[in-house]
């Protein structure tokens, strides 16, 4: 038979709630423990170094901005006669033909943006170079939006493609 042991039942019972306590600490807790003051730790390294904070990242981050607004603004007291000359010799180039220069009107117009609307003719690579061409070119907006059309003529032998390329431009 088994030798009685001096310990009660009591005395056992709280060993090993004691030693489960211990394992539970060892697998789960202290791993937790450990994450939560890293995370408070880190946190409190990124308020000190936060790139936010720092003038020449800020003085960086303006300039490139002003670049991208530069992209955007023309002159508008001569823009339009310039903007006309710039896209005639880039179509001439690619032997495209200007079709259409509507005036801009008051619906597309707000007190920071104009929006311009122009047509060309040709084919589709040619098109596709002026179009490239157009949003390559400094100073005379930015490429909004392109559209391809297939104009019929009534003997459908000649058909027109067209494209219409619509340029915004900050004031």
């Amino acid at each position: 038979m088994l030798a009685k042991l001096p310990f009660k039942k009591n005395q056992v019972f709280f060993a090993g709630i004691l030693l489960l306590i211990v394992i539970c600490y060892k697998l789960a807790f202290k791993n937790t423990i450990d994450a939560w003051q890293t995370n408070r730790k880190l946190k409190a390294q990124t308020k000190t170094g936060n790139l936010a904070y720092q003038p020449d990242y800020l003085n960086r981050k303006a300039r490139n901005l002003d670049k991208v607004i530069d992209s955007y603004r023309a002159d508008t007291s001569t823009f339009r006669s310039n903007f006309i000359n710039r896209v005639a010799l880039m179509a001439a180039k690619e032997n495209v033909k200007l079709s259409d220069v509507p005036s801009p009107n008051s619906s597309t117009r707000s007190d920071r943006l104009i929006i311009q609307k122009i047509s060309l003719e040709g084919d589709y690579f040619s098109l596709i170079r002026t179009v490239q061409g157009i949003q390559q070119t400094q100073g005379i907006g930015f490429v909004r939006s392109v559209r391809f059309k297939v104009a019929n003529s009534p003997s459908n032998v000649n058909q027109k493609l067209i494209v219409e390329i619509f340029l915004e431009i900050a004031r």
